[in-house]
């Protein structure tokens, strides 16, 4: 199932960057989110930042779900590439049951519109090959994605207007 979320903000493209690669800001983000953050790697060279992080959601997953993959809820590992000299991420998650299975890759894009105001547009597609509940499993994961950034929209806004 692919997906594309986009939001805009009032500032420049390189605001919006130097903000969402800053810890403080990242910090306010993941106790907004109702996930926690573990950094399991980082390296950065000039021109990338390569990151991998486990995410693990405090919500459980629905009972049916529960008792298919064995757990009552699922972490997951992303892998970020920062162009940093684009304003491009990408990212591809595995998520610690079902790997196989399931697989999540996109991109996260920053596009100035003008001067102060800028489009973040996040695209993906989330696969997961399960009989029976494939289809559910990737509409679930995609409303948890878009939720989640639609908080991080409404966090970053008055980030911006409480950090000029």
């Amino acid at each position: 199932m692919k997906m594309q979320i986009r939001h805009r903000f009032d500032c420049s493209a390189q605001r919006l960057w130097d903000l969402v690669l800053d810890e403080a800001y990242q910090d306010a983000v993941d106790s907004n989110s109702g996930l926690t953050r573990e950094l399991l790697s980082e390296r950065k060279t000039a021109r990338e930042l390569v990151r991998k992080i486990r995410f693990t959601p405090d919500k459980t997953l629905p009972p049916a779900m529960a008792r298919a993959v064995g757990k009552d809820k699922m972490s997951y590992v992303q892998d970020q590439r920062w162009k940093l000299d684009e304003l491009k991420m990408f990212w591809t998650v595995v998520p610690d049951v079902m790997g196989d299975r399931v697989r999540s890759k996109g991109d996260f894009q920053l596009r100035a519109l003008g001067a102060e105001q800028v489009e973040r547009i996040v695209t993906g597609e989330i696969t997961a090959s399960i009989p029976l509940m494939g289809a559910r499993v990737e509409k679930m994961v995609v409303a948890d994605i878009e939720k989640g950034y639609e908080r991080t929209a409404e966090l970053t806004r008055q980030w911006l207007l409480e950090h000029p």
